[in-house]
C-alpha cells in the first residue's frame, strides 16, 4: 500500500522522498526511505509531512553551502527516527489537554447547576451543594481523572493532575470560576472532548508559502524565472491577506475575487523591480492611480500560482475547503494584430545578407559571429527555439540512421526544455550542412573551447569531472536567463537597426515561417508537431504514433525559402565526399 511520502511494508509505515537531481551524487541515492516505526496511518502521516519540511530544508541548505552534505547525512537519519516519536508526544499531550477540558467541562457544569437551584447566592452553601453534587457524579469523575493520570505527557511539559481528586482542587476550582463573569451557555458543553481548532495546528500563512515555493523549487518544479514571480504571487498574498486579517481556513472564492478584482487589476506593473513602487505598501499603491496596471495575462499568471498553492495546503491537510482560486482566470481574447508575425521574403534575404556581413576587427569578434551566425540560420531553416539552439552541447549533434541530427534534451542541469514533446530528434536541414554547418562542429570537437561554466568551476576549484562542451561557447548561462542572454542582446538590437521596425516580428517569429512553409507544403500535423516541439492533442497521435528519422528528413526538405543561401553569404557548397567524411566523426545515437 502506498499513499504520499509514505510506503507500507509488513503493517510498518515508512517515509520517502525524492533527492534533488543536483545533490543525487553528493548524498549517493535518488531516494531517501526511513522507518517511522509505526503501524497507526494517523500517527505517520503527520510525522511524515513533518521530515518531508524539515529534509526540503536540509537540501536546501546544502544547495546554498550552509551545510555539509557529509553532516547533513547524519541529521537526515537522526531526524526521521525521531520524528513518529515526537508526533506521539503531541498526541499525548493534545489528549490530555482535551481530557482536562472535560473534566473542566463537567466540574463547570456542576457549579452552573448549583447557582441555579439556590437562590441564596451564599458562598458557603454553594460550596457544600456543589460539593454534593460533585459525589453524585464520583464515578464518572474518578474515571475521567485515571485517564488524565494514565495519559503519557510530553518530556518538556508535564501536567499537574495527581490531586484531582482532592476536596481542596475542587473548591479551589470552584472559587476561581465562580469570580468570572462567563456566559452559562458557552460554558454547558458536552461531556465528550472536543477537537482542538484547526487554526491552532496549522503554521502561519507565510510560513505555509515559504515551504511551498521551496518545494517546488527542490523537486526542480519550478525554474529559476517560475520560482521569482511564484515567490513575489505569494507575498501579495499574504501582503493582502494580513491586510483583512483574513486566515488560510477562511480564504473563500469571494475573497480571492476580491482579490483580483479590486488588487490585482489595480496593481502597476513592474511593482517588485521599479524604484518608484518597490518602497510602497500594498495599502499605498492601491490609492494610487497608474497608467500602466497588470496585465490579464499577469493576473493570470497570478491565479494560477495562488490555485496551485492552495491545492498543495489541501494535499497536506492544511485546508479542507475547496481551492478558492479555482476558474477564476480572465478569458482573454487574442487579436489577430497582437500575435507574433513571420518575417517577408525580402526580409527574409536581409537578414541573411546582414549576417554574411557582420563586422568583425579581431578573430575573437570573428568567431562570435560566426556563431550567432548559425543560432540564426538554425532557427530559419529548424525552427527550434531560442533556448533549445543556444543550450545544444557539441554532442548533442549526432547521426541517427546515418542521418545528421540535433539531440534536443536537458541531459545537464544548465538545461531547460519548455514541456515534454520538446524531447525529440530532427534532421539537420540540407541547407546547413552544405553551408559548412559540420565542419564547425567538427573543428570544435578537435579544439574545444572552455566554456563559461567550467571556467567559474575552475576559478571556485570546485569538481570539473562533468565538462560542458557547448555547441555555440558566448553562449553564457545565468539562472534567470539561462544560455540566451548574449543571443537576446545582440539579435534585439541587430532586428531592430538592420532588419524592421514591427515589433511583431523578433526572433521567435522564425518558427512562425517554418511552420508556415510546412502547412503550406501539406505536411501532416504530426510532423510539424515534431519537428518544432509542440504537443498534438489527439492522444493516440501524441502517444503511439512514431516517426521514423527518414520521413523527417523528407519533411525538413521543404522549408524553402526561393533563394540561395550558398550565394547570399558567399560560401561554395561543401563537397559530397567531404560530407560523409564529417558524418563520419559525428556520435552516433540510436
Amino acid at each position: 500500500m502506498e499513499r504520499y511520502g509514505l510506503l507500507s511494508r509488513s503493517g510498518y509505515w515508512y517515509f520517502r522522498i525524492r533527492v534533488p537531481v543536483g545533490l543525487q551524487r553528493l548524498l549517493k541515492c535518488r531516494e531517501i526511505k526511513r522507518s517511522l516505526g509505526k503501524c497507526d496511518l494517523n500517527l505517520a502521516e503527520p510525522a511524515a509531512k513533518l521530515a518531508r519540511l524539515k529534509l526540503k530544508e536540509i537540501f536546501t541548505q546544502i544547495q546554498e553551502g550552509v551545510m555539509d552534505h557529509k553532516a547533513a547525512l547524519l541529521i537526515i537519519n537522526e531526524e526521521v527516527g525521531t520524528l513518529s516519536r515526537i508526533i506521539q508526544y503531541k498526541r499525548n499531550a493534545q489528549a490530555k489537554a482535551e481530557r482536562l477540558q472535560a473534566l473542566a467541562n463537567v466540574l463547570t457544569r456542576l457549579k452552573n447547576e448549583a447557582n441555579e437551584e439556590l437562590s441564596d447566592k451564599d458562598e458557603l452553601a454553594l460550596i457544600k451543594l456543589f460539593n454534593k453534587k460533585v459525589n453524585e457524579h464520583r464515578n464518572s469523575l474518578d474515571l475521567l481523572t485515571r485517564a488524565i493520570l494514565d495519559t503519557p505527557s510530553c518530556d518538556h511539559a508535564e501536567e499537574e493532575t495527581k490531586d484531582t481528586e482532592d476536596s481542596d482542587f475542587l473548591m479551589d476550582f470552584f472559587r476561581r470560576s465562580s469570580r468570572k463573569q462567563e456566559n452559562t451557555e458557552k460554558l454547558s458543553k458536552q461531556l465528550e472532548p472536543s477537537s482542538p481548532p484547526v487554526v491552532s495546528s496549522i503554521p502561519p500563512l507565510a510560513e505555509l508559502a515559504e515551504h511551498f515555493c521551496r518545494e517546488k523549487t527542490n523537486d526542480n518544479s519550478w525554474a529559476h524565472n517560475t520560482a521569482t514571480s511564484g515567490k513575489a504571487h505569494l507575498q501579495l498574498l499574504v501582503e493582502y491577506a494580513q491586510l483583512c486579517s483574513v486566515p488560510l481556513e477562511k480564504m473563500d472564492r469571494a475573497f480571492i475575487l476580491q482579490l483580483r478584482d479590486n488588487v490585482l487589476k489595480k496593481l502597476p506593473r513592474k511593482r517588485n523591480t521599479d524604484p518608484a513602487f518597490r518602497s510602497k505598501t500594498l495599502s499605498e499603491l492601491l490609492k494610487m492611480n497608474h497608467n500602466s496596471p497588470l496585465s490579464d495575462k499577469s493576473i493570470n499568471e497570478y491565479l494560477l500560482t495562488f490555485g496551485s498553492f492552495f491545492e498543495w495546503c489541501r494535499e497536506n491537510h492544511y485546508m479542507n475547503a475547496d481551492n478558492p482560486a479555482k476558474r477564476l482566470q480572465i478569458q482573454i481574447k487574442r487579436k489577430n494584430n497582437e500575435s507574433r508575425d513571420r518575417y517577408s521574403h525580402v526580409e527574409l534575404i536581409k537578414i541573411v545578407d546582414e549576417l554574411a556581413n557582420l563586422p568583425h576587427a579581431t578573430p575573437k569578434q570573428q568567431q562570435r559571429n560566426l556563431q550567432l551566425r548559425w543560432i540564426v540560420l538554425i532557427a530559419m531553416y529548424q525552427g527550434m527555439r531560442q533556448n533549445e539552439i543556444c543550450q545544444l552541447f557539441v554532442d548533442d549533434v549526432a547521426t541517427i540512421n546515418g542521418i545528421p541530427c540535433f539531440c534536443v534534451n536537458d541531459s545537464h542541469w544548465s538545461k531547460s526544455l519548455k514541456n515534454q514533446q520538446s524531447f525529440r530528434q530532427v534532421p539537420i536541414h540540407p541547407e546547413l550542412l552544405k553551408a559548412g554547418f559540420l565542419e564547425y562542429v567538427c573543428k570544435l570537437r578537435e579544439h574545444p573551447v572552455l566554456t563559461q561554466l567550467e571556467r567559474n568551476a575552475r576559478n571556485q576549484q570546485l569538481d570539473n569531472s562533468e565538462q560542458v562542451r557547448l555547441l555555440f561557447p558566448c553562449m553564457n548561462y545565468s539562472p534567470q536567463h539561462h544560455y540566451t542572454r548574449n543571443l537576446t542582446n545582440f539579435y534585439n538590437q541587430f532586428n531592430r537597426k538592420q532588419i524592421t521596425t514591427d515589433t511583431k516580428k523578433t526572433f521567435h517569429s522564425f518558427r512562425h515561417n517554418v511552420i508556415t512553409q510546412l502547412a503550406h507544403e501539406d505536411v501532416q500535423r504530426v510532423h510539424i508537431a515534431h519537428l518544432v516541439g509542440h504537443e498534438t492533442a489527439d492522444t493516440t497521435t501524441r502517444v503511439y504514433t512514431k516517426v521514423d528519422i527518414e520521413k523527417l528528413l523528407t519533411v525538413i526538405t521543404k522549408v524553402n525559402y526561393g533563394f540561395d543561401l550558398l550565394e547570399k553569404l558567399h560560401l561554395s557548397p561543401v563537397k559530397d565526399d567531404v560530407l560523409k567524411e564529417q558524418i563520419a566523426h559525428l556520435p552516433v545515437k540510436e
